[in-house]
């Protein structure tokens, strides 16, 4: 069994990293995913108070993650 290590600079571009990954290697489907696509695309709910109404959120990041998210199909804002 081998693995492969991927990072951004930040959690959310891994994220968007880890995604492209998947897909590219053909291994991005998921049947019953967290998010409102039931995919595995990140899920950027974090309230005021701290708290994931899905209960799997993040929090948006300080720089274009989310933009690059929603253009390559791994989230929405």
């Amino acid at each position: 069994m081998g693995g492969l290590g991927v990072s951004g600079d930040s959690s959310c571009a891994d994220h968007n990293v880890a995604w492209r990954v998947r897909k590219t290697l053909g291994l991005a489907a998921v049947t019953a995913g967290v998010s409102a696509a039931k995919d595995d695309g990140i899920v950027y709910d974090i309230s005021a108070n701290g708290t994931s109404k899905g209960g799997w959120g993040h929090t948006l990041c300080a720089g274009s993650e989310a933009d690059v998210a929603v253009m390559i199909g791994a989230g929405n804002k």
